[in-house]
């Protein structure tokens, strides 16, 4: 959360501006101010809101984009140097640094009026971030298309398919099975939904030493499942996940262990 306290320009010729979102629909402003605030997972909605209108969607998204840059090469370190800033508060520090005097007098202006206490249980507190719509799919692909242009830090990446394979074909060298994925029952609150058409296909490759211990298993228990964690390639050609397998076990066998441990 960032402390929504005045800043100074130091520039003095960028005094007196009028807001740059006023030519801006409300609802236009309110998805941008959205779509903002859950990329920096800043809860201050109102006060990224506030930015939007003052500075306009197209402004608000470039100090957005300065700000995942930040983030990228390791963020920025507060006053005293002892933590790291928040994405939301190098997003308004720099709406500070770069923005005239009375478009932050106006941006750190808090709500007219405050909320009114919640008096059932389980309401929600002072503090607590401020609920978000979820985000549509199309409003995913932008973020989708932004993101993948700054730099990226490698990750070690895992997949986990849960299923019996219908479908099996064994050759040579490995053995390949095809599982046909489907929709999360749920998710995270402000996560976009996944769209239709996601529960696409995997073929996955599994050696032939792996598949010797899990075949008998699956043979003599129509009701067992696979459970194969591995490497996932994305074929676009083909709109197929091709997953290689590092370690097939099948679901009971799997629980046994857990229970032995």
């Amino acid at each position: 959360m960032v402390d929504p306290t005045l800043g100074n320009s130091s520039n003095p010729e960028l005094n007196a501006v009028p807001p740059a979102g006023q030519d801006s629909p409300p609802d236009e402003i309110q998805r941008a101010a959205r779509r903002i605030a859950e990329a920096l997972n800043e809860p201050l909605l109102w006060l990224v809101e506030n930015a939007v209108k003052e500075l306009g969607v197209a402004r608000s998204q470039e100090f957005l984009e300065q700000t995942l840059a930040i983030e990228a090469q390791g963020g920025r370190l507060r006053a005293k140097g002892n933590e790291r800033r928040t994405p939301g508060g190098v997003f308004f520090l720099l709406i500070k640094e770069q923005s005239a005097r009375e478009q932050i007098k106006r941006i750190f202006k808090g709500p007219k009026k405050a909320p009114p206490a919640p008096s059932h249980a389980g309401a929600q507190q002072a503090g607590d971030p401020v609920p978000l719509g979820p985000m549509s799919w199309d409003e995913a692909r932008v973020e989708i298309a932004r993101i993948l242009k700054l730099p990226l830090e490698r990750a070690s990446v895992k997949i986990t398919l849960v299923g019996r394979p219908t479908q099996v074909s064994k050759t040579k060298s490995c053995v390949v099975v095809a599982l046909k994925g489907s929709r999360p029952p749920s998710l995270p609150k402000g996560l976009p939904p996944a769209p239709d058409g996601s529960d696409f296909s995997y073929a996955v490759f599994i050696s032939l030493r792996h598949w010797a211990k899990v075949a008998p298993i699956m043979a003599h228990d129509k009701d067992e499942r696979l459970m194969v964690e591995g490497y996932p390639i994305f074929d676009p050609k083909r709109g197929v996940t091709v997953v290689l397998a590092q370690s097939v076990r099948t679901v009971n066998f799997a629980r046994r262990e857990r229970r032995a441990s």
